[in-house]
Formats: structure tokens, C-alpha cells, sequence
């Protein structure tokens, strides 16, 4: 993808051109893939981007400054400048980086704004607004709010791998609606193409007890072996449970044990459970 941006960016397309710079820049809350690759460049760039009234360019340098990022001190005034340019010349997610900005320093700017990013489409508004409004709430009224904004971020265009997961928990716990196993898979599925973890073992799991889809027992194991060997601490401790009580599995007590040791130096809590189980039982057959 990088590369497809470098080549777009050479004839001199903006937004690529505006993306570029921060491939460049690699600041963390924009380009977590790595370090610093060339900073001068890639702030040169961004400030050309920036001249050229790019929506994007104001957005990521917005974001800079909010965070005191490639190489520019945090300065929240000229960030709240850039957030609201960047908004006014048509990027919403733009509504999103200046709510994470109020809320460092006023609560109630912060929702105010939410709430106008979210009416105005921008999806990380939205998902901000829905984990506040989660957070919050007392009736299922106030849950249904939460939900209704996180299904709008999680079915939008732009990718939120965190509003497919938090949108499938509320359908699988049925939260603000009829508890619905089988539309949870679906955005456990897609949580999990998008990278996040939990998804694709909550979709093994459910694969395995037939929750929600039909019993496969065959896939879901593939599903959650293939987890465990990626170093997923609980879906090791999963599958150790699995090896100890002899479940879809032959039983094999050390391979648990090695599971459960495996995903505790992970830092999965639950291995350490059985680890202790193991032991006391050791203790009591002395």
C-alpha cells in the first residue's frame, strides 16, 4: 500500500502526496508500521499539502500538533485551527480529531462537538460518541443511542475494526437489541479480517458450539489452533482448556500445562488459573 502511495503521490495527487509525508514522518498515532524514515521530507511535503488547501493535510498536521508529533511541539490552539480548516474544507473526520483534543481540556466542548461530528458522518465521531454514550448509560434508551451511532460507524466506508468488535458485543450480550448470535458472528468476522484478535476467537468459538451458525467443529478448531500458534495468549489458554478436559481434542495434561504457561508469560490472567489448579492438585496427591 505504501508503495501504491509513494507512485501516486509522484504525479502529484494530492491526498496521496498529503499521505506520502506521513509514511514519511511515521508518527505512531497516524503511522504505527515503523520509525522515522525521513522526517524533513516528509514534513516539507505536508506543509506543501497543507498551502494547497488539502482537506487531509490540515487533518494530519492537526493531529501533529495535538500529539506533539513529527517533530512539532503540542501546540492545542494552532491543532484546533487545523482540525476545524480541515472540517471546513470537507474532511468530517476532522470533528473526531477535535473532540480527542476538547476532551483533553473541556468535557463539554468535547461531546458537543461528538454529537455535530457524528450528525455530520465523520465515523470516528461516531465510535467516540458510542463508547461515551455506552459508558454513560442507565436506561435502554440511553443504550440504544450508544448503539445506533456505533452501528453507523461500524457500517460505514471508512475501516473501524474497534466498531465491528464493540458493534458485535452488543449484538451477542444484547445490549439495546434482542441478543443475536449469528449477526454477532458476522461482525466478530469481520473485527477479526480487520486484525483484531478477539473477534476471530469469539468467531472459533462460537464456530465450535454451533452458536449462532452451524456446529463446525473442524474450521473453528483450525480457526483457534492457528490463534494459539500466533501467539494469542487466550486463545492458548482456550485451547489448553481444551487439552486438559480431553474436548474436540485427545487429552493431554502437559500440553495444557504448557499452553496455560505459555499464555501467563503473555499475560493472559485466566492461564494462571489453571496453572494453579495444577499445582494444588500436584500438592493434595502428595
Amino acid at each position: 500500500m505504501a508503495d501504491l502511495i509513494r507512485k501516486a503521490a509522484t504525479f502529484k495527487f494530492t491526498p496521496a502526496e498529503s499521505r506520502h509525508a506521513i509514511i514519511l514522518l511515521g508518527p505512531p498515532s497516524l503511522e504505527p508500521s515503523g520509525p522515522l524514515r525521513d522526517p524533513d521530507i516528509g514534513m516539507k511535503l505536508l506543509n506543501e499539502c497543507v498551502a494547497k488547501n488539502d482537506p487531509d493535510a490540515h487533518l494530519y498536521m492537526g493531529t501533529l500538533l495535538s500529539n506533539g508529533e513529527g517533530g512539532l511541539n503540542a501546540d492545542y490552539q494552532a491543532a484546533e485551527d487545523y482540525f476545524r480548516k480541515a472540517v471546513e474544507l470537507g474532511t468530517v473526520r476532522g470533528w473526531g480529531g477535535l473532540a480527542k483534543l476538547q476532551v483533553r481540556l473541556d468535557e463539554e466542548r468535547a461531546e458537543e462537538t461528538l454529537k455535530a461530528g457524528a450528525e455530520a458522518g465523520d465515523p470516528d465521531a461516531q465510535l467516540l460518541l458510542a463508547k461515551r454514550c455506552n459508558r454513560f448509560a442507565v436506561t435502554w434508551e440511553e443504550k440504544g443511542e450508544a448503539f445506533k451511532w456505533l452501528k453507523s460507524a461500524a457500517e460505514g466506508q471508512t475501516i473501524l475494526p474497534e466498531a465491528a468488535l464493540l458493534l458485535a458485543d452488543m449484538y451477542y450480550n444484547g445490549e439495546a437489541a434482542e441478543s443475536d448470535p449469528a449477526r454477532a458472528l458476522y461482525w466478530y468476522k469481520r473485527a477479526g479480517a480487520l486484525g483484531y484478535l478477539r473477534g476471530e476467537l469469539q468467531a472459533a468459538t462460537q464456530m465450535l458450539k454451533g452458536d449462532g451458525c452451524e456446529l463446525d467443529i473442524k474450521n473453528g478448531l483450525e480457526k483457534l489452533q492457528k490463534l494459539a500458534e500466533g501467539n494469542y495468549a487466550p486463545a492458548k489458554t482456550l485451547l489448553g482448556v481444551f487439552y486438559l478436559e480431553g474436548l474436540l481434542v485427545p487429552r493431554d495434561v502437559n500440553r495444557a500445562m504448557n499452553l496455560f504457561a505459555d499464555a501467563a508469560k503473555d499475560g493472559d490472567r485466566d492461564a494462571y488459573k489453571y496453572m494453579w489448579w495444577k499445582a494444588r492438585k500436584e500438592r493434595g496427591s502428595r
